[in-house]
């Protein structure tokens, strides 16, 4: 039998975190219609996947996506994109079952698609400061499904991909783990199902956990988790970029490769 796999690396989006982009957006819209606009013209454009992989800065973004509704919605596109992050649903269930995995012996991690504004984002993660390591695509320059992340990822914290089990809601993202040698677990919502699968791998605290009634409610974390937060915010920011561990040595152009200036929205290269 191969030997247990301790690593479990969690995607961020609708596994640790809710995606309702349309919800975010209704927050500031006066009917259905306009907050599906806005929606559409933010998360669901071109564009977005760009801001994910750190090719263009969230200033651009906006732009274009305003470029896309009559002015009247502007403020609405803009209350929306600076709130969201404040406004995701943790997905309680799968982080309760994360924190019995951490206290039986198992190492967490978040390897996510996301932008910049990850950094408002993380600290409402439930399990983010019990993280051994956190790596984020649009500090990157790489993004999820590219092999190239999953093994950056692996060569950042020091694993082997065997020895990592990867949990993503997207089929696309499983398979480039799964090519880059890790194992991969598709989740679509059933936490009891995430959990047997991890027992199948021996991931400690898998086989022994029972969901409490309440497992979607919010609980109060652990000291550990709260006084981790900083620590695991300043080694992320610290890693950010770099190819080899311990690399001091910032990628070449880090920073978004494009942005946008003035209302004509002319590119600056």
């Amino acid at each position: 039998m191969p030997d247990a796999i301790t690593n479990v690396v969690f995607d961020m989006g609708n596994v640790l975190m809710g995606w309702t982009p349309f919800a975010f957006a209704l927050n500031y819209a006066n009917t259905e219609g306009e907050a599906r606009a806005v929606a559409d013209s933010i998360f669901d454009s071109a564009e977005w996947p760009l801001v994910d992989a750190g090719a263009i800065s969230e200033p651009t973004m906006l732009a274009i996506a305003k470029s896309r509704l009559p002015e009247h919605l502007h403020g609405v596109l803009e209350q929306t994109y600076a709130s969201y992050h404040d406004l995701q649903p943790v997905m309680w269930a799968t982080n309760r079952l994360a924190f019995a995995l951490h206290d039986a012996g198992a190492r967490l991690y978040i390897l996510s698609n996301a932008g910049e504004r990850f950094r408002g984002i993380a600290p409402r993660i439930p399990i983010f400061g019990l993280c051994e390591g956190v790596l984020v695509s649009a500090f990157e320059h790489v993004m999820k499904p590219d092999v190239a992340i999953y093994e950056l990822f692996c060569a950042r914290f020091g694993l082997a991909p065997e020895e990592c089990v990867f949990v993503d809601d997207s089929p696309k993202n499983c398979a480039g783990a799964s090519r880059a040698g890790m194992r991969a677990i598709r989740f679509e919502g059933n936490v009891d199902t995430l959990r047997a699968e991890l027992a199948g791998l021996g991931v400690p605290g898998a086989a022994d956990y029972h969901a409490p009634r309440d497992a979607d409610e919010p609980f109060e974390l652990p000291a550990e988790a709260k006084a981790g937060v900083p620590k695991v915010m300043a080694k992320l920011l610290a890693e950010a970029g770099r190819r080899e561990p311990n690399d001091p040595r910032p990628v070449p152009g880090h920073e978004p490769l494009l942005a946008v200036e003035g209302p004509d929205l002319g590119w600056n290269l």
